[in-house]
């Protein structure tokens, strides 16, 4: 956990990095209070932030937010404190693991973290409108298979070839995805997910669907 005494700065996250197999280290993230710091990117290895209003003169805070080398060291990526961090692109991070969200988020794309094995939300993510997790082959369907997730906003999931995950691991998410609009389960092994879901009436504004190279789907899910 972190306290507000670490490094006398607001913490709003923190990440674990590892060099070599003796090195290491355990880095925190300094956003600041202040609403201008809601765009965190990580996808060209470079830790950066970005205000969604950029003013004149950057607050401390984000003036002062370290550049890190991330691409091939990171391991773990913890920003349940980041209450206003509403947008997280960390694309193609070979070697993360492990990554819990902000609360606020409501755009996350994570395509392309081929080790990523835990995804956990804050407070349920209950604006998230866009998850983007293609290519994380060791995902694990227990990111999704509890209730942790409040999906109402939900317009955008790409799980293509998500391998570890199964139909029955995001049932439950996708019962209550009910704004859901565009849903990917590309190579996925499917075990009548769209029969219950057409059968309980989930997925009523879901206007676009990619299925191909999935497996287990029964031929009245058939269009």
């Amino acid at each position: 956990s972190l306290s507000d005494a670490d490094g006398g700065v607001d913490v709003c996250g923190t990440a674990r990095m590892r060099r070599s197999a003796r090195d290491e280290s355990r880095h925190l993230l300094p956003v600041g209070l202040a609403p201008d710091c809601s765009c965190l990117g990580l996808s060209d290895g470079v830790l950066s932030a970005a205000p969604l209003a950029a003013p004149p003169i950057a607050p401390p805070p984000l003036r002062e937010l370290p550049r890190v080398s991330l691409k091939s060291s990171l391991l773990l990526l913890d920003l349940s404190r980041a209450q206003r961090v509403c947008s997280l692109a960390a694309s193609g991070m070979a070697r993360l693991r492990t990554v819990r969200l902000p609360p606020s988020a409501k755009a996350v794309c994570l395509e392309a973290c081929s080790s990523l094995a835990d995804l956990r939300p804050t407070d349920g993510c209950p604006d998230l409108l866009s998850l983007r997790l293609d290519g994380c082959r060791q995902l694990r369907g227990a990111s999704f298979a509890d209730a942790s997730w409040f999906a109402a906003s939900l317009a955008e999931l790409d799980l293509s070839w998500c391998s570890r995950v199964e139909g029955r691991d995001v049932a439950a998410l996708l019962r209550s995805a009910m704004s859901l609009r565009s849903l990917s389960l590309r190579g996925l092994r499917l075990g009548g997910l769209l029969e219950a879901s057409e059968q309980s009436g989930a997925l009523p504004r879901l206007s676009a669907l990619d299925v191909g190279f999935s497996s287990s789907i029964g031929s009245e899910a058939v269009l």
